[in-house]
């Protein structure tokens, strides 16, 4: 059974994730942990990725998101970060499940 996971970027198992990315077509330069915190740090951004993993414990899906305040915002100088998954039910999935977090994490205690 797929898991949808949500966890902070320092979280994140860094190998399980890149082996991700590497699998992934769709990946680019703005979807690595690197870059993502980088950008974190320097704007002072709270990031989590949002990420489904499959029976075998492996990645199959993530999105990662900046969020500041009460806001999910667009990481800056980030050109294109977008769903990594090659299944397009996973990547719909992982777009439900960051708008279920901003709803029920930022918009409920406003």
């Amino acid at each position: 059974m797929q898991e949808i996971k949500i966890k902070d970027i320092t979280e994140i198992d860094a190998n399980k994730y890149n082996k991700h990315l590497l699998n992934n077509i769709n990946s680019n330069i703005f979807n690595t942990l690197e870059w993502i915190k980088y950008i974190s740090d320097f704007y002072n951004l709270s990031s989590k990725i949002i990420y489904i993993e499959n029976e075998k414990g492996e990645i199959s899906a993530s999105l990662p998101l900046a969020i500041k305040k009460n806001n999910i915002i667009s990481f800056p100088f980030t050109d294109s970060i977008n769903v990594i998954s090659d299944n397009e039910d996973e990547a719909i999935k992982i777009v439900g499940e960051a708008k279920n977090y901003f709803f029920n994490k930022h918009l409920q205690n406003k």
